[in-house]
């Protein structure tokens, strides 16, 4: 009843129940525990405020916080960012003589935290501080004389590989061993999947050999999959089919986009494919770890099973981190949260009903550890100064691609990239199709360095970050194709839009561009890459 209480936000009548439960039962149902349950429901639904009521209020019912209630509360501020006050009660825990002193755990909380938010920011400075923050943490717990277990160890070592700090990555890795701190699946997957992200594949190859070798773990999906991927952009297709046999023979199965990457990969090389048996295999075992998979196997805001639905794989080709954001257009269920963090060099796919409508853009430049309510924690395309946009429009000026899907398989689906809002960065989109017709290609240039001075939008250094539209820059009715001016007949290309046409020919430069550089093709999956070719050259294609 209480925890249903708490999920419902219904605080008042929650105290009042427990009072009365109190009263009634002399406290043998409102423990320690109950409320530590309470805090931590509260902390997950990111009542943070009302979750440290809670944790005050346990004296009141003539409850003793224990370790555990005090992890609980602190790891409901550290989601949310209040470190300070995480801190404080870390404090408190560590007085001489407290009865209540912290554990291993209380540190590796923070150290958790510390390199999840590294993750979540896009500024350099606040990168490097809360991974000092982190390795903080790890080296006060030394000296307050806890020992890491192997959980706090792979907490730093995933936030380090994470944020390509490898060298310290490794440094505690040799220090686990040292230290007669056994290394798990999870230890080498942070491995794997970095050396995989940068292209170091016979290393990430090496990592889960020597996992195996010193009998540390089972190399599951989880390792197999970014290996098996790096292989196929490698174009090492045929080392790619080896390591999904061996994965299959193992006892694991690949995810369906993985199986269907190397297949569709040996068929473009003209290579042989699996043998019919191997791929009914593949299949059946797709099938059960779906069945057994936590996520649901339909869109519950649609009704569309799981097996109709679209993906999208959203690359960032950009040597620099992107916030990736969806906005559905009236009517369609927001996809992934909405928004989503994509580290250089990094794909992330996502799924949409096959009937979505909507736009997806990058963010460039955010540090969500600001504490101002009003100012964007983005430089370019900011949603409100959350991670997750759900649903809201990105302020712009940037690059947007527009996706309006067809769930009849006999009628195209219909996307395009707009510079009507103003250019961030630049895009390709296709479908996974071989038809030169589904592809939108980058720019000719970055649009950026070229940006008139009347357009430009810079950051706190002085650099353009990003380019305005006419329309955008000037409000003018000319610009924008609206009033007298909303139809094709009297809104015409003007020197900006016809500048934009110039660098990005395969983009929508004003309202009515024409011909419409509409694209209409027919697929199950999309492929958006943010900077699809080389970075801001004056020469190259970006």
């Amino acid at each position: 009843m209480g925890i249903v209480l708490a999920k419902g936000n219904r605080l008042n009548v929650l105290w009042d129940f427990l009072k009365e439960m109190e009263r009634k039962t002399s406290g043998s149902l409102v423990t320690t525990t109950t409320i530590t349950c309470l805090i931590k429901v509260l902390g997950e639904e990111g009542l943070v405020n009302e979750a440290l009521v809670a944790f005050y209020r346990m004296k009141q019912l003539h409850c003793r916080p224990d370790v555990y209630a005090y992890n609980t509360i602190i790891g409901a501020l550290c989601r949310v960012g209040k470190f300070r006050k995480a801190r404080i009660l870390l404090e408190q825990m560590e007085l001489p003589g407290f009865r209540c002193p912290p554990d291993t755990f209380t540190y590796t909380i923070f150290i958790s935290f510390y390199c999840k938010y590294s993750l979540q920011t896009g500024c350099k400075k606040a990168i490097r501080r809360r991974l000092w923050e982190a390795n903080h943490m790890f080296r006060h717990m030394i000296f307050k004389g806890f020992t890491p277990d192997v959980v706090t160890y792979n907490c730093l070592i995933d936030g380090c590989c994470k944020t390509y700090r490898i060298e310290r990555a490794l440094e505690l890795f040799d220090d686990m061993i040292k230290k007669c701190c056994v290394p798990n699946r999870i230890t080498y997957n942070s491995f794997i999947r970095y050396y995989s992200a940068v292209n170091e594949i016979d290393k990430a190859v090496e990592m889960m050999h020597k996992m195996k070798m010193m009998n540390h773990g089972k190399p599951t999906t989880s390792s197999y999959t970014p290996i098996i991927h790096a292989l196929c952009e490698a174009g090492r297709v045929l080392e790619a089919r080896d390591f999904l046999i061996e994965l299959v023979d193992g006892g694991s199965f690949p995810r369906e986009y993985t199986a269907k990457l190397v297949r569709d990969a040996l068929k473009s090389t003209g290579e042989s494919v699996f043998q019919d048996e191997l791929w009914r295999r593949i299949e059946e075992g797709i099938k059960i770890s779906r069945l057994n998979s936590n996520t649901s196997d339909m869109f519950l805001d649609t009704g569309h099973a799981e097996g109709d639905a679209v993906t999208f794989h959203v690359r960032n080709k950009c040597p620099f981190p992107l916030w990736p954001a969806t906005a559905s257009n009236a009517g369609h269920p927001v996809i992934a949260d909405g928004g989503f963090f994509l580290p250089s060099g990094q794909t992330k796919h996502i799924q949409a009903p096959p009937t979505w409508n909507g736009r997806i853009w990058a963010r460039t430049g955010c540090d969500f550890t600001s504490t101002s309510n009003t100012k964007p924690c983005c430089q370019t395309g900011d949603c409100g100064g959350k991670i997750a946009c759900n649903g809201n429009i990105g302020l712009p000026p940037a690059t947007l691609v527009q996706v309006s899907l067809q769930p009849d398989k006999s009628k195209p689906s219909f996307y395009d990239v707009s510079l009507v809002d103003g250019y961030n960065v630049p895009i390709s989109a296709s479908a996974k199709s071989k038809s030169a017709n589904c592809y939108i290609g980058g720019c000719l240039k970055d649009l950026n360095k070229i940006c008139p001075l009347e357009l430009q939008v810079l950051n706190g250094d002085g650099e353009v970050v990003a380019c305005k539209s006419a329309c955008l820059a000037f409000n003018l009715d000319i610009f924008c194709c609206r009033n007298a001016y909303g139809n094709p007949n009297k809104c015409k290309p003007n020197m900006y839009s016809s500048m934009f046409k110039e660098v990005c020919p395969s983009y929508y430069s004003y309202a009515f561009d024409s011909p419409p550089p509409l694209v209409s093709c027919t697929a199950d999956e999309y492929i958006i890459t943010f900077c699809p070719n080389k970075w801001g050259s004056e020469h190259t294609s970006v």
